[in-house]
């Protein structure tokens, strides 16, 4: 995300290995916070732009996505756009699972 985003914005549970220093290595704003579920902790640890991304630290955004995000947000501010949605697959033992199938 370094280099493409506005902010990252990190929210550690009861971490013992060294997310906390990787995360800053990257310029994160890192929270330390107890779980809440993942929607009302990435909430908890919301970033300061109008728009917010929310990933799990071992998402990929491939060159395709980024590029179609990047526009996206050039975009949603000036056209005032209330949300936006994306397709998205998930590799989960040893399959490919789309769109919540």
């Amino acid at each position: 995300m370094q280099g493409w985003t506005a902010e990252i914005v990190v929210a550690l549970n009861d971490t013992t290995d060294n997310s906390e220093t990787l995360a800053h290595n990257f310029g994160a704003r890192v929270h330390h916070l107890a779980w809440q579920g993942y929607r009302d902790t990435q909430n908890a640890a919301l970033a300061t732009h109008a728009w917010v991304l929310a990933l799990a630290a071992a998402a990929d955004v491939s060159a395709e996505l980024r590029s179609s995000l990047q526009a996206f947000f050039a975009r949603a501010v000036r056209d005032r756009f209330a949300g936006a949605r994306f397709p998205r697959k998930v590799w989960f033992i040893d399959r490919w699972i789309t769109h919540g199938d």
